[in-house]
Parts: C-alpha cells; structure tokens; sequence
C-alpha cells in the first residue's frame, strides 16, 4: 500500500511535517467546486474539520473518526505511538483588534515588509523568517480584527516572532 493519497490544506495550516505517502496542497479554504473537491482524498482544517471525499465532499465528524481508526488498525499503529513520534513545535492562532479602515493598510505595510523575504500572498501574507518558522497575516473579513498564523520550531522562536509582529503591528496601527 504505497499509494500517495491526495490532500488538501488550508495555507494557515503547519507545513513543517512531511509525510511520505501524502502529496500536501495548501490554499484558500473556500470556494471549492466539486470538479476540485474530486482531486483530493481528504480535505483538512487545522481544528478537526476533515472530509474524506471517498465518502462524501462535506465534513462529517463520525464519519472521520471511523476512518482515522479504519486507518490506524489497517497500518496497526497505535494513536499513542503515533502521538510520541511526532516532534512538538510551535503552532498558534491569534486575534488582534484592527479596524476595518485600517486593514487595507495592514496589508500593504505587511507586503512591504516582506520585501527581499520568501513571501506569499495567495491568502493575506505569509512571511517566511526560517525554514520552518513563518507568520501568516489574515484580515477577518466580518469582525475588527486580524487572523495571526505563526509556526515555528519551538517555543522559544515562536515566541519571539509573536513579540516582533505584534510590534509591527502596533507601530502600522498607530501610523
């Protein structure tokens, strides 16, 4: 059973593990079409929202965790072992108050810091200060606020990123 299964990621997602038998797509979570949903097997969120399109193109949670064990039992892995060979690392979502005025703002300063850095701007901005340590800037498109996407190697390195861009932040917001 070498066969590379097809997933698809939203960009906020960590992108610091690799899986040999997975091919890992990221991109915007929304507005997907059917013909699209039928190139993936699952179609993930980071917070337990999974679609195993064999099944359907919808989330469904009982359906899921039936799956996962399906999984587990076929490969004969246990979640525990599971669980332990995974490598811990710096993963956090924040909300930062930003008001709808000055959003548009946030985004340029942010595309501009970005300048001469791996970047992406596909989904707000991504900013690549490592390898595997980035921050992902997302305006809320409802609320006043800004979506914070940081990923790191470890606490402390998390840590400090949070510390840098929330500064960034401040200092646009008072501009």
């Amino acid at each position: 059973m070498n066969e590379k299964k097809k997933v698809f990621l939203p960009t906020w997602a960590p992108d610091i593990r690799h899986f040999k038998n997975l091919i890992i797509k990221r991109g915007k979570y929304a507005d997907f079409k059917v013909e699209k949903l039928k190139e993936f097997d699952l179609i993930a969120t980071v917070d337990g929202n999974f679609a195993f399109t064999e099944f359907t193109y919808t989330r469904d949670a009982i359906y899921a965790s039936l799956k996962i064990m399906e999984l587990l039992s076929t490969y004969k892995i246990k979640l525990s072992a599971l669980l332990e060979s995974l490598e811990s690392f710096y993963y956090k979502e924040f909300q930062v108050e930003c008001p709808q005025k000055s959003k548009g703002k946030m985004m340029r300063k942010f595309l501009e810091y970005a300048k001469g850095k791996k970047s992406d701007s596909q989904v707000g901005v991504k900013i690549w200060e490592a390898k595997n340590n980035w921050v992902l800037m997302i305006p809320d498109q409802y609320s006043d606020h800004i979506n914070l996407y940081i990923q790191a190697i470890d606490d402390e390195q998390g840590e400090h990123l949070l510390r840098e861009y929330l500064q960034i932040i401040e200092k646009i917001l008072e501009e």
